[in-house]
């Protein structure tokens, strides 16, 4: 005969251990199922049989919350389009040779995920403070998304050196530092900073799109690190469609510097903003005098083109907090604002407009590249 449990609504618990155990022989089945409701079992899951003899599923919008592993061989375990399982605890073991759909590994310790497959429209969330022992396949279309409730660094375990994740979600008040130079197609800021430090050089987003999360300011933004000591750099390099405006959303870790792009064709850029302007614009240049630094915002935009013709030219948009701006600059009318360009040997003539009000400078027909700052 069949045993079969279905939690279709509402919840259940299961305190202790599951074990699926077929004494009736081939194609006499206990089944565990949950659909639409959610489902807690807090020790170890033990499918003795066949794959056609014991089942564990997870359908519909249904939740299965785990507090330890599910035996790696036995039985079937199948995890439907929007259904959630929830690892929480320490040192289990994630069922290997599965493809995962929103996955959630929670709480603390390593859990073990060696032949673990994240599905196209799925999820790998990294929650608590735990961590993985092996990289998931990612299917093309998934996502990675960081919602430590501490401050949470990427690795390459489940970031994936190579075919890593397509969608990045940073959700993480605490803030989220990458690791390593990682490309990825889209991503998302939805609660904290993206911190990339010098030491991995950039995160290159290829999709054209507008980095999700609009409603960025300081707390929730890009961080591109530099290194006053040496002059080190960090860059976000997005790619831009033609005629399109969009805005980076990029700052120093305290200040917002969001700088806005529009670009005659389609075009890559590398973007990095940092306060404290120098003399050429890099992070360990000599830095301005005070004299100097009444006239200016106390920022530098480094804007490069890594791609693509400039053509008619690019229009850029930059932005700042009222905090940055010097004795004199705060005075000036907005005709009188503008951005300059270092071209090599000195700044250039501010050229464009300003708008007081906004903390806003804005230069057109840019062809060439190099730090920016705003006077």
């Amino acid at each position: 005969f069949t045993n079969r449990w279905a939690v279709n609504d509402g919840t259940a618990s299961i305190t202790g251990t599951l074990t699926m155990a077929n004494t009736g022989g081939a194609n006499q089945d206990c089944a565990f199922s949950v659909s639409t409701g959610t489902a807690t079992i807090t020790g170890a899951v033990t499918m003795n049989g066949a794959a056609n003899e014991n089942l564990l599923s997870v359908t519909g919008a249904g939740t299965l919350n785990l507090g330890n592993s599910i035996s790696a061989a036995n039985g079937t375990f199948t995890l439907g389009a929007g259904s959630t399982v929830n690892y929480t605890g320490t040192a289990q073991t994630l069922r290997a040779t599965t493809t995962y759909q929103n996955l959630i590994v929670s709480g603390s310790g390593a859990k073990t995920t060696t032949g673990v497959t994240i599905a196209a429209a799925g999820r790998l969330s990294m929650q608590g403070t735990a961590t993985i022992t092996a990289a998931p396949t990612y299917t093309a279309g998934a996502t990675l998304e960081y919602a430590g409730s501490g401050a949470q660094t990427s690795t390459n375990t489940e970031f994936a050196a190579a075919g890593g994740p397509t969608n990045l979600i940073i959700n993480n008040t605490n803030d989220v530092t990458l690791h390593a130079a990682r490309t990825i197609t889209a991503l998302t800021l939805t609660n904290g900073n993206l911190i990339i430090p010098t030491a991995s050089t950039r995160l290159t987003i290829t999709s054209t799109a507008a980095i999700g999360g609009s409603g960025f300011d300081a707390n929730k933004c890009i961080v591109t690190q530099v290194n006053t000591g040496t002059g080190a750099t960090a860059f976000v390099r997005v790619s831009l469609p033609a005629a399109g405006a969009r805005t980076i959303p990029v700052g120093d870790g305290t200040n917002y510097l969001p700088v806005t792009l529009t670009p005659a064709n389609a075009n890559s850029f590398d973007v990095c903003a940092f306060n404290g302007i120098t003399a050429n614009g890099t992070p360990n240049g000599t830095a301005f005098s005070p004299s100097q630094k009444s006239f200016v915002v106390d920022a530098v935009w480094v804007v490069n083109l890594t791609a693509g013709a400039t053509g008619a030219g690019v229009t850029m948009t930059t932005n700042w907090p009222e905090t940055l701006e010097g004795a004199v600059f705060s005075t000036n009318p907005d005709a009188r604002i503008g951005i300059s360009r270092y071209g090599g040997a000195a700044w250039d003539i501010v050229t464009g407009t300003g708008n007081q009000g906004g903390n806003t400078a804005t230069r057109t027909l840019i062809t060439a590249f190099s730090p920016f700052g705003v006077g």
